[in-house]
């Protein structure tokens, strides 16, 4: 039970401060949604900045269940913000949008060291007009 608590401890520090001390060197983020990889903390800390303080100023992440078994932690959350800056090259829309998602973490000696994220790019873009 240890393993599953600390883990859930990382990754949940992990969305209060998107810290890219909590991410390993070599870590990978998938991003099912856009079919991009990134490595590393530098740049999976960019495109969390990104969505978070250009995209969606202030958004969050409402979390709706949480379950770890060693070491993965699954995530579901709901990402909910307005879309005041540009995004993938794209004008504000100044509209709302509640999109689910679904995160997988690799979680071993305090650090992520891997992320499967899996969402709607069409349900947000709709949400958002386009």
């Amino acid at each position: 039970m240890a393993v599953e608590t600390d883990a859930i401890g990382v990754v949940t520090q992990y969305l209060d401060d998107h810290s890219p001390d909590l991410i390993a060197q070599q870590a990978l983020m998938s991003d099912f949604g856009s079919g991009e990889t990134i490595t590393g903390p530098d740049a999976i800390g960019e495109r969390l900045y990104q969505m978070y303080n250009v995209a969606f100023p202030g958004a969050e992440a409402r979390v709706r269940n949480i379950a770890a078994t060693d070491g993965s932690v699954t995530l579901e959350f709901d990402f909910v913000g307005t879309n005041t800056g540009p995004l993938a090259g794209l004008p504000a829309t100044g509209r709302a949008v509640e999109v689910p998602f679904c995160a997988v973490y690799q979680v071993a000696d305090g650090k992520i060291h891997s992320i499967n994220l899996y969402w709607s790019p069409a349900t947000m873009m709709g949400q958002l007009g386009r």
